[in-house]
């Protein structure tokens, strides 16, 4: 008996190294998909704000007007 009581506690501590093993490497393949996600978001944000400021041009987004304001089309 005594045999198989140190087998279950061998199978179960295997068990659990596996799992934390595993969650080891799910953490750390969502810790590459959060540093690329952003990555892409701030080339998104830099990319939108840069083409904001051809359009409309720098002292027009800093003083918040412009000619292209919401309103001023009829």
């Amino acid at each position: 008996m005594g045999g198989s009581m140190f087998s279950g506690s061998s199978q179960r501590r295997q068990a659990m190294a596996t799992a934390t093993a595993q969650q080891a490497e799910l953490d750390a393949q969502k810790a590459v998909a959060d540093a690329t996600q952003a990555t892409a978001l701030q080339d998104t944000l830099d990319r939108d704000t840069n083409r904001l400021l051809r359009v409309f041009g720098t002292r027009s987004l800093l003083t918040g007007g412009g000619s292209r304001a919401p309103g001023a089309v009829r």
